[in-house]
């Protein structure tokens, strides 16, 4: 017992340190105030900020970090020409490897990453089934040849057809017939005249 006590005590410490320095490891969030924007002014703005467009892109527009997510498609071009090297051009100066790497993970970390408290996932369409869809399944789901949905409302249609998700809606009634039909189906598909085994 003495021996396992004596074990389990460097053990514990030395998963412990190396806990924390593989948390130590990690390097720190860039900050766009002090790392990212004195690089993007040093390698950048010659071209894209202080007044100058070139091919239409100021990267000094945007006055705070918050205001870089609202314009993702230019982030995601600037993204993609730093990855490539396309950017800066070869005959200028060019950033360091960890200073091309740490603008690449600030932009993916502060312009692409997902805020749930910002997310609007809009608006959701309730998919269901037409009436031909609904019975060619009960048909192919039980073997029965039995057209429940004659019974039901006629579909909406948009644009010429009647199965396109956002124009068919589910109203009580359709709903009450849903469940009337369910109900037929189930007695049709489900024998009860058998006799059990002596």
């Amino acid at each position: 017992m003495l021996l396992r006590a004596s074990i389990r005590l460097p053990l514990c410490t030395t998963l412990l340190l190396a806990c924390m320095t593989a948390g130590a490891a990690s390097p720190a969030p860039a900050d766009f105030a002090k790392d990212v924007r004195p690089v993007m002014e040093t390698y950048c703005f010659k071209c894209h900020g202080n007044g100058k467009k070139k091919g239409g892109l100021a990267l000094d527009k945007w006055a705070s970090p918050d205001a870089l997510v609202q314009d993702q498609k230019t982030w995601k071009h600037v993204l993609e020409a730093l990855r490539t090297g396309e950017m800066p051009p070869d005959d200028e100066k060019q950033p360091s490897l960890d200073e091309r790497e740490k603008i690449m993970a600030w932009i993916d970390r502060a312009v692409f990453a997902v805020d749930p408290a910002r997310s609007d996932p809009g608006r959701v369409t309730i998919r269901r089934l037409n009436r031909t869809e609904y019975n060619n399944t009960i048909r192919d789901l039980v073997g029965v040849d039995f057209r429940p949905a004659d019974d039901f409302p006629a579909d909406d249609s948009g644009y010429g057809f009647d199965h396109i998700g956002d124009v068919l809606s589910l109203p009580p009634v359709l709903f009450e017939r849903y469940l009337a039909a369910a109900e037929k189906v189930i007695s049709l598909a489900i024998l009860n005249d058998h006799k059990p085994r002596p």
